[in-house]
């Protein structure tokens, strides 16, 4: 009877810890598995690209040299608000306005693409121009998803569509 008693409370207790998702299985990789640290939460885009908050926002840093990009004047997008990722596409919107220097050719840009694989990240001033630009990367239709909503669904399940994986 014993046996059976303590039986029953592994299989309980492993089902609360299922149930709270302790269990979680991790990426190979560590990159698509970490959450953050003390200080910070994140959730992973497409490597090398993250979603961070520090307590300010959500911001992602860019990653192509800034000599070589176009919109060499943003090295982060601060105040992400809606993001979505489709044919390695990652597609990201922020009402930020930056300071910019117009006389040098700067623009405030709102809509921003980033294709990893492409060393591709590019801005645009209005959402037009966006929109004609991921089509030729085979995005009809944009899916804007908040950043608080895709960290706590990979908070809650280790899993978004673009992770190596996850379905």
């Amino acid at each position: 009877m014993k046996k059976i008693s303590f039986a029953c409370v592994y299989i309980g207790l492993f089902a609360l810890l299922a149930a709270c998702n302790i269990f979680r299985l991790p990426s190979s990789d560590p990159f698509y598995s970490s959450s953050g640290d003390w200080d910070s939460i994140r959730f992973p885009l497409i490597k090398p690209y993250e979603v961070v908050n520090i307590g300010y926002g959500w911001s992602i840093q860019l990653h192509i040299s800034p000599l070589a990009k176009e919109i060499n004047w943003y090295i982060s997008l601060n105040d992400v608000e809606k993001i979505s990722v489709k044919n390695s596409v990652i597609m990201i919107y922020t009402p930020y306005k930056k300071d910019v220097i117009e006389e040098m050719g700067e623009k405030v840009l709102n809509w921003f693409v980033i294709i990893p694989d492409k060393e591709i990240e590019t801005g645009f001033d209005n959402e037009d121009d966006f929109l004609r630009y991921i089509q030729e990367y085979g995005v009809n239709e944009v899916a804007w998803e908040s950043p608080d909503t895709l960290y706590q669904r990979f908070l809650h399940t280790g899993c978004l569509e673009w992770i190596p994986g996850c379905q």
